[in-house]
């Protein structure tokens, strides 16, 4: 995925730096552009490291448990995972299935 942000980004930077260059603005969408390329780079570097946790995630673990829960459940699931997230503990499957039961209560 970041790939093909990158490939987006670097695009578009290209059109837009001859733009920025001709009209400079402090709003100039160029220097997002430049904010989004250092993160994409970061990333396809090995700088960063992103770890995701999707609604289908959320939704599969709930079936395997043979719970039914809706996509709107599954977000909230996410959202407090996300708020209560803990980098001492970081997130596994029983994070995801203590949500899950709170969000169903």
């Amino acid at each position: 995925m970041n790939y093909l942000i990158n490939k987006l980004v670097e695009y578009l930077w290209e059109s837009e730096k001859k733009n920025y260059e001709e009209n400079p603005s402090e709003d100039h969408i160029f220097l997002t552009l430049e904010l989004v390329k250092e993160w994409v780079n970061e990333r396809l570097q090995g700088d960063v490291i992103d770890l995701s946790w999707s609604i289908e995630d959320v939704l599969d673990q709930a079936e395997r448990r043979e719970l039914t829960i809706s996509k709107e459940e599954a977000r909230a699931v996410l959202f407090k995972v996300n708020q209560r997230a803990s980098c001492e503990y970081g997130v596994s499957w029983d994070t995801i299935d203590h949500w899950t039961d709170e969000v169903r209560k």
